[in-house]
């Protein structure tokens, strides 16, 4: 499962991994899986063309910041699922990854 831009410290919060699975700290192309972290809604823009392009090969989370925690800013759970629908993605899980981080999971929307 490729990380990308995680804070530091992250894999320290994740529980121990099935057999087989891995992290990675950048896009690998064999996952089925990828998280993305972003930590604003300027940096959401920015990096929403990217988050589209993984997506076209597996479901993506992307991690924002909880207003309750340490790195809260600007950045909401409406604006994450915004940029991904108006890419043509579909969020179908959301979850408190930590108490500083929320996730939204993106798909490819089915035809």
């Amino acid at each position: 499962m490729p990380i990308v831009n995680a804070p530091g410290g992250f894999a320290c919060v994740l529980p121990d991994l099935p057999d087989g699975a891995r992290i990675a700290a950048g896009e690998a192309a064999d996952a089925g899986l990828a998280t993305r972290f972003v930590r604003s809604r300027a940096e959401l823009a920015s990096r929403i063309p990217g988050i589209i392009r993984a997506a076209s090969c597996r479901p993506v989370w992307i991690a924002w910041p909880q207003k309750s925690g340490p790195f809260a800013t600007n950045l909401t759970q409406q604006d994450v699922r915004r940029a991904g629908l108006e890419g043509g993605l579909v969020d179908y899980k959301v979850c408190s990854i930590s108490e500083a981080w929320s996730g939204l999971l993106f798909r490819w929307r089915a035809p």
